[in-house]
């Protein structure tokens, strides 16, 4: 079976592509923030790492 993790920081958007991809019959697992999804790369193994990666902007004044 194909391993994915899912690292995306919107709960809903995770739980969404999780929900298809399990149904379509790959095991997943989620990690809600990138240092929690680089932790579990290095304890586990994956075929695959879907990761959506934002970089936050703060508007100064």
């Amino acid at each position: 079976m194909i391993k994915i993790l899912i690292v995306e920081d919107e709960e809903s958007i995770s739980n969404l592509i999780q929900m298809n991809l399990t149904k379509v019959g790959y095991q997943c697992e989620v990690a809600y923030d990138g240092k929690s999804g680089a932790d579990k790369l290095l304890e586990s193994r994956y075929d695959l790492c879907y990761a959506i990666l934002r970089r936050r902007r703060t508007l100064l004044i």
